[in-house]
């Protein structure tokens, strides 16, 4: 009997592979439209032109300067919010992948991973810290920022402080190597 050893291994790495494409062609796209909209802005600021008009009381009712600062700023956020939507497309293909593996159905992540272990398939140490990613990402909740600071505290441009609201507030500072990272964690949490 011919067994067909690494056929699952293939299987999975093979639609990483086609998301991480994904993600790279979409992220070169946006970083042009971010690199167009930020030249248009500088070469408007370095004309020295300036159409800016204000209405009586001195409101600024429409610039040319502030509709392309705009422009870039939503370049900006449209790049993050591709990175953010390829971390959590990176770590729900384990997780579905892993229910394949296992036969399990919407168990806590804990429990998958240990079926996943039983199964004498890998996963990366780090893999937790990118399911407290990914939920952080799409659940904006503080307990989570609290639990991501310490296992990948590099990741915050700013971490986790209170302000005088006692409100929790942080940022992160994804990037794309941040979503490269995400990709390789959950390339070694699959079988070989």
């Amino acid at each position: 009997m011919i067994q067909l050893f690494g056929f699952r291994a293939y299987m999975f790495e093979s639609g990483l592979d086609r998301i991480r494409d994904s993600f790279r062609a979409s992220i070169t796209t946006m970083q042009n439209h971010s690199r167009d909209a930020n030249d248009l802005l500088l070469d408007y600021i370095t004309s020295g032109v300036d159409d800016s008009e204000y209405d009586d009381e001195g409101a600024l009712i429409k610039s040319t300067r502030h509709e392309l600062q705009h422009a870039a700023l939503e370049t900006t956020l449209a790049l993050s919010v591709v990175q953010e939507a390829f971390i959590t497309s990176a770590f729900h293909y384990w997780e579905r992948s892993a229910r394949a593996w296992t036969g399990l159905h919407k168990p806590i992540f804990e429990a998958l991973v240990k079926e996943v272990r039983k199964a004498d398939i890998s996963v990366s140490d780090e893999l937790s810290a990118v399911n407290t990613l990914n939920n952080l990402i799409k659940h904006n909740n503080p307990d989570r920022a609290l639990d991501l600071v310490k296992t990948w505290p590099d990741l915050f441009i700013t971490p986790p402080y209170s302000t005088l609201r006692r409100e929790l507030t942080w940022r992160l500072g994804i990037n794309n190597a941040t979503v490269e990272r995400v990709f390789s964690i959950v390339k070694a949490s699959g079988p070989v």
